[in-house]
């Protein structure tokens, strides 16, 4: 059951052209002799200028690659040489001069052709804003939101130019006067959180500039240009007008204040909202748009100098791809209380009749909330019944306020933390573990969420931190009046409450087979799994943070942990300290939980080290030279020397570097009887041994979206050479860890365990949250 090689039709949004590119492509390596802008991100990005005007006058071109740089500045493809006089001429002051060359690099031809395409949309009225394109009627008008946009990617697939499509929505809210006049009266303190043109980024309004685009000059080269110009030459943006206010925006990502026309500002969309079912697209709707799209843009498209003629969506056949079906829910077994085993399906039978994997545990309980007191009373009555109906064991209300219920008098943030502020006293007499139930109001909801846990968490007085489970007052009104969504409510909630109670080492069921079943000559069962990300305060000047979270291969929760970092890249350093310390918490977790069952002995063997988001291969290169070689300039030794001189680190261990992409923009369909459907969770393929498309949970409204694992190194320390798994052999491990999600026990998510707990972590990280080390977030 690692996967097999499936036998239907898969298609992925792909649209390749019928042409291939030549072998050998003439071309030319420019030299500019006379550009006074010093190496770095200036100079490149005023390469990326030339080469956009050139491809705007159907130059193909691209900006030379790095290990060119020395030598030369861009690169000329298919250029006829009769051509040259006039590019040299319209750049004479930059004094230009041209190699004649035979082009073969991939790499090169493929930068040419996304600009091609990039410089092709923007020609024909589309905006590039983030990640998406969009039309610029669209993002004018100021009536509807939602607009309508394309993720775009360009690529050379099978030796053709290839592009993948995606219809999308882009949610862009206007500001309005209000968040400007609020960020004015705050200044630095502002909590206004917006996104800007023309890269989407995250920021922070801090107010206007008290100056209108016209009034402010920026530089592009040696030559400066007013705001409303300035925006139309660097960002293709023409809609800035020049009596436009000029608003300053603290970005993070640049950690620093700049200004931006009020009208390529917006205000933030609502974290964890999801757009309307009826903004979802079907797999048929998707392609059919997709097509319009390529049809509309791309139609008369010349690239090296022939017309390109697409077809599409692309079979995984006509690209070579393999194909894999891994185990459903009906299938795929767990473990519960006693040892029992059963089936994803009958999880919630079988926790009735067995219990949980963990055993019971008792703890007790407070509720903060603002609201109806008699409705939250029946609601946290239902609560407790099924928490013991499911042989969790047993929750009783603390002996403060009427049934542990403590009524707010309020609904605003400071009520919530003003009652908790209070209440941490009293708690601490208890000897059971507490957990606080916090009722979340319809208003300041999000606020009050992460605030909530901030002041339980926080050690104060000697109060140790308390473990706080949210339910909104909506769900505990479905609760009370007998909702047919009420059961569902109360055992998932209830779930949560167990593993909160229980922490390091709690499951509420656990894999039968461990998820690195599929790992050729790795023992079963050794490996464990840190999930990696970093994250930046929402608040001017802050230092990002990494953070983790720990599992084994069998589920058991083992920990997580956060380090500030600084800036959001990882560095060597703080890569070596996050690694090391994730090794040494593994370690001791080995010391306590030994054991896995009745009789299967845990013994730590190989550490999958996965980050969220893409790991370019200068990343990937870093992570394996400070594995090996460590870093003698900071006396930090080997990772290999390390684990033979500590005598409780494991003295062989393999590391796997994966990446995993979210959201990639790839879709994978099926075709029956000419309509193009969703296909089964479990459904998989690879491109390659390395990267691979998995999609691990199934959708009856809109689109699945397949997640992107590429695994990126592979090291063996201090032993044998162990083979570099296959990444379908990879995405069979993942696949296993998504059926560990605890806090929804009738359907499994689309994420692995320790990726669902670094999420949460994160995000209580960006609120402000310290999260001790030993506490789980579901």
């Amino acid at each position: 059951n690692i996967g097999y090689i499936g036998y239907d039709m898969l298609y992925i949004n792909v649209y390749k052209a019928q042409n291939n590119i030549p072998k050998i492509v003439k071309g030319y390596l420019v030299k500019f002799e006379n550009i006074d802008i010093l190496r770095g991100a200036d100079r490149r990005a005023f390469l990326q200028s030339i080469v956009s005007s050139l491809n705007r006058e159907n130059y193909d071109s691209s900006v030379a690659p790095e290990d060119l740089s020395e030598n030369f500045d861009i690169v000329l493809l298919n250029v006829p040489e009769d051509k040259l006089s006039r590019i040299s001429s319209k750049y004479k002051r930059l004094g230009p001069s041209f190699t004649k060359v035979d082009i073969t690099r991939k790499d090169i031809i493929e930068r040419a052709w996304k600009n091609r395409v990039r410089i092709d949309l923007l020609k024909r009225g589309l905006l590039k804003i983030g990640d998406r394109y969009i039309l610029e009627e669209d993002v004018l008008d100021r009536t509807n939101k939602f607009k309508r946009a394309f993720r775009v990617q360009a690529a050379i697939i099978d030796n053709s130019p290839s592009i993948y499509v995606d219809p999308r929505i882009r949610v862009m809210i206007p500001l309005g006067d209000k968040g400007i006049n609020q960020a004015d009266e705050m200044g630095e303190e502002s909590k206004i959180y917006v996104r800007v043109l023309p890269h989407w980024q995250k920021g922070i309004l801090i107010g206007t500039t008290g100056k209108k685009a016209a009034e402010m000059q920026f530089p592009i080269g040696n030559k400066t240009f007013p705001g409303h110009k300035y925006w139309r030459i660097k960002h293709n943006i023409r809609f800035i007008k020049p009596h436009e206010a000029m608003l300053n925006v603290y970005v993070a990502a640049y950690e620093k204040k700049l200004p931006y026309p009020e009208s390529c500002v917006f205000a933030e969309f609502k974290r964890r909202a999801s757009l309307p079912d009826y903004l979802k697209k079907d797999p048929h709707t998707r392609v059919d748009e997709s097509l319009h799209f390529i049809r509309k843009y791309f139609s008369s498209t010349y690239f090296l100098g022939k017309k390109l003629i697409f077809k599409g969506p692309v079979t995984t056949a006509d690209l070579c791809y393999h194909e894999y079906i891994f185990p459903s829910q009906t299938s795929f077994q767990v473990v519960v209380g006693n040892g029992m085993t059963t089936t994803i399906k009958g999880l919630h039978k079988a926790l009735r009749r067995h219990g949980p994997y963990s055993g019971r545990f008792d703890g007790k309980y407070v509720v903060v909330h603002y609201g109806d007191e008699d409705k939250i009373l029946k609601a946290t009555l239902s609560l407790r019944k099924i928490y013991s109906a499911l042989n969790l064991g047993e929750l009783t209300p603390v002996s403060i306020g009427k049934a542990g219920l403590i009524d707010t008098g309020g609904e605003s943030v400071a009520d919530y933390t003003s009652t908790i502020a209070e209440l941490r006293t009293a708690i601490m007499e208890e000897q059971e573990k507490v957990i606080a139930l916090i009722v979340l109001p319809d208003v300041y909801s999000s606020e009050i969420y992460f605030k909530s846990r901030a002041q339980l968490f926080e050690r104060v007085f000697g109060a140790e931190p308390i473990p706080a489970q949210a339910i909104s007052y909506t769900a505990l009104e479905k609760v009370a009046s007998g909702h047919q969504s009420s059961y569902a409510i109360c055992v998932n909630t209830a779930s949560q409450c167990y593993i909160k109670l229980g922490g390091t080492g709690t499951a509420v069921w656990i894999l039968k087979d461990p998820a690195d079943i599929s790992i050729p000559r790795v023992e079963r069962g050794s490996s464990c799994y840190a999930y990696h990300d970093v994250s930046r305060r929402p608040k001017i000047k802050a230092s990002a943070t990494a953070y983790s979270a720990l599992t084994d291969s069998y589920g058991r929760y083992i920990a997580t942990g956060a380090k500030p970092i600084g800036g959001e890249k990882l560095t060597p350093s703080n890569f070596y300290d996050i690694l090391v310390e994730l090794i040494q918490k593994v370690s001791v977790f080995v010391k306590r939980y030994g054991v896995v069952g009745r009789d299967k002995r845990f013994r730590f063997r190989r550490l999958v080290f996965a980050k969220d988001g893409v790991i370019r291969d200068e990343e990937a290169n870093m992570m394996a030279e400070v594995i090996t070689n460590g870093l003698p300039d900071e006396r930090k030794p080997p990772i290999p020397q390390l684990l033979k001189k500590i005598p409780m680190l494991p003295e062989q261990l393999v590391i796997d570097i994966i990446s995993v992409n979210k959201t990639p923009n790839k879709r994978i369909f099926k075709k029956v009887e000419d309509k193009f459907l969703n296909v089964m969770e479990g459904t998989a393929i690879s491109y390659d041994e390395n990267t691979g498309l998995l999609v691990s949970c199934s959708s009856h409204i809109g689109t699945v979206q397949p997640i992107e694992i590429s695994l990126c190194e592979h090291l063996c320390l201090n032993g044998g050479s162990i083979p570099r798994p296959h990444i379908s052999q990879i995405m069979d491990e993942y696949y296993r860890l998504t059926f560990l999600n605890w806090s929804s026990v009738f359907k499994q998510g689309k994420y692995a365990l320790p990726q669902i707990l670094t999420q949460n972590l994160g995000e209580n990280i960006s609120a402000g949250v310290f999260v001790p080390d030993d506490m789980i977030l579901l």
